[in-house]
C-alpha cells in the first residue's frame, strides 16, 4: 500500500518536473534556418503538438519513465509514468484536459470507488501554452554567463550549463526528495529552426546524491488524441480520498497541488 501511494504522489510530480524544467527558459523571436529532421520540423508559430519522453532517477533507487503527448492547440496532455522502486514497477497515467486534472489510480479503485480521480486546475492551459512556446524557442542567450560549452551537427546544436550554488524550495514530506542545495549542469540541444530536442538536466548534492531529470521530444506537430475519461469512471479527488490515496505524502503533494491552482474540495 505505502508504495502505491508513494508512486502515485511521484506520477504527479513527473507532470509538475516536466512543466517546472521547462519553465526555466523564456522564449524569443529569434528564428534560424537549415535543414532539419523532417518530424521534428516546426512551423513559425508554436507547435500544435508534441510527443517526448520524460525520466527522472535519484541515487536512491527511484526511477520514473514517462510517455508523454501534448496537444497544444487543444490545451490537453497526457502522460503514462512507470515508477520503479526496488523491485517493484507500477504505471499511473495522469491527463490535463481543459482546466481538469485527471490521474488515474485503478490499483486503488476499490478502495476509491473509481479509476480516476479529477479536480480542477485552472492555470493548467496557461501551462501548456507556456510550455510551448519554450519548446518552440528557448532563450538560451540569458544564461551565457553560465555556459560551459557548445556542439554542433549539421541539424543540431547542444549547449552545456553550469549553475553552481543553486537552492531549491523544501521538499519534505514528498516521494521524490531532492537536495536544498547543489550544482546543476543543464544540456538542451535545439535544432536549426530553433525548437528544443532535448533537456537533460542533473542536480548534484555537496553530499555526492545525484538527480537526473531528461526529457527528449520524438515528434513535433504528429496527431495527438487525448480524451476526458468517460464520466462513469470518474470520481473527484477530495481531501478524504486524497489522504486515502497518498498516505503520509498527503500534505506536501496537497500543498503543492494547491500552489499550482487545484481545489481539493474536503469530504
Amino acid at each position: 500500500m505505502r508504495s502505491t501511494r508513494v508512486i502515485a504522489a511521484a506520477a504527479i510530480l513527473v507532470l509538475v518536473a516536466l512543466v517546472a524544467s521547462a519553465a526555466t527558459l523564456a522564449a524569443t523571436s529569434a528564428t534560424t534556418t537549415g535543414a532539419v529532421v523532417k518530424h521534428l520540423g516546426v512551423e513559425a508559430g508554436p507547435p500544435r503538438t508534441a510527443t517526448g519522453t520524460l525520466t527522472f532517477s535519484d541515487s536512491s533507487g527511484i526511477s520514473v519513465t514517462a510517455t508523454c503527448e501534448f496537444d497544444f492547440t487543444h490545451g490537453t496532455a497526457d502522460i503514462v509514468a512507470s515508477d520503479s522502486i526496488s523491485i517493484l514497477t507500477v504505471t499511473v497515467e495522469g491527463r490535463l484536459i481543459g482546466q481538469g486534472l485527471y490521474l488515474e489510480a485503478g490499483a486503488m479503485s476499490s478502495l476509491l470507488g473509481a479509476p480516476w480521480l479529477t479536480t480542477d486546475l485552472p492555470a493548467a492551459r496557461g501551462k501548456l501554452h507556456e510550455l510551448a512556446r519554450l519548446l518552440r524557442h528557448p532563450d538560451l542567450a540569458r544564461f551565457a554567463h553560465f555556459r560551459v560549452s557548445s556542439s554542433h551537427t549539421a541539424t543540431t546544436m547542444t549547449s552545456t550549463f553550469q549553475f553552481d550554488h543553486v537552492r531549491l524550495p523544501s521538499t519534505l514530506g514528498l516521494p521524490i526528495e531532492l537536495p536544498r542545495k547543489g550544482r546543476l549542469d543543464v544540456a538542451v540541444t535545439t535544432g536549426t529552426q530553433g525548437q528544443v530536442l532535448s533537456f537533460d538536466a542533473t542536480l548534484t548534492s555537496p553530499d555526492g546524491g545525484v538527480n537526473r531529470l531528461d526529457l527528449e521530444i520524438t515528434d513535433y506537430g504528429v496527431p495527438v488524441v487525448i480524451d476526458t475519461p468517460q464520466a462513469s469512471s470518474v470520481i473527484a479527488l477530495t481531501a478524504t480520498r486524497a489522504r486515502e490515496l497518498l498516505g503520509a505524502n498527503y500534505p506536501a503533494t496537497a500543498r503543492l497541488l494547491r500552489r499550482l491552482g487545484a481545489r481539493i474540495p474536503p469530504g
